[in-house]
């Protein structure tokens, strides 16, 4: 299932994750105190909105974590593989228009430098179908979800979350934290490691 989680990149260490305040020290060299408030602007915000950052990348990765299963219990029970089901959702994504096309052509030509459109086609219908497909998957995932009664456990990001505490459960089988934190500890880590 794809996702775009190149920003989703731990775990424990992320849950007790305070904002930097531009006041606060976290930095000395030379007899110089370095704060928050010495870093460029958007270093700042990044800073202050690292909690949520996290928080929303976690949220993204339950949710990237049901669905996973889900589509291997309907592929199981269809017999296909999770790969053929996932295609067949996507595949129900309105294909783009020439007028869409031309108009990614045209705001990026300076991108595509001398190269006509023939030449760049796939790459902008790929570009244009990315945001279709994956509404069309989200949706034939909700109905699954429907289907096999996901039933959502503690919040995956409450503070007090314990390792065997359940997430989630589909079909009587119960989902704990310590599944999710070792499936994602190294994309967890590397949201942590960006900020």
């Amino acid at each position: 299932m794809k996702f775009i989680l190149t920003l989703i990149f731990g775990c424990a260490a992320s849950l007790g994750i305070h904002a930097q305040k531009p006041g606060d020290i976290f930095a000395t060299a030379n007899g110089r105190n370095f704060t928050a408030g010495d870093l460029p602007h958007d270093t700042q915000d990044l800073l202050t909105k690292q909690a949520k950052v996290i928080a929303n990348a976690r949220r993204q990765l339950l949710d990237r974590m049901i669905g996973d299963y889900l589509i291997e219990e309907e592929a199981k029970a269809k017999g296909l593989t999770p790969e053929n089901l996932t295609e067949a959702a996507k595949a129900k994504a309105t294909a783009p228009t020439e007028v869409q096309i031309d108009a990614v052509y045209e705001a990026n030509r300076a991108a595509f430098g001398d190269k006509p459109q023939s030449e760049v086609r796939k790459q902008i219908v790929e570009f244009l179908r990315r945001e279709p497909e994956d509404a069309a998957l989200n949706k034939y995932i909700e109905t699954l979800s429907a289907k096999y009664k996901v039933i959502k456990g503690k919040d995956i990001n409450t503070p007090t979350l314990q390792p065997q505490d359940m997430i989630f459960s589909v079909g009587g089988r119960s989902f704990t934290v310590k599944e999710f934190e070792d499936k994602f500890k190294l994309v967890l880590y590397d949201v942590q490691a960006d900020i």
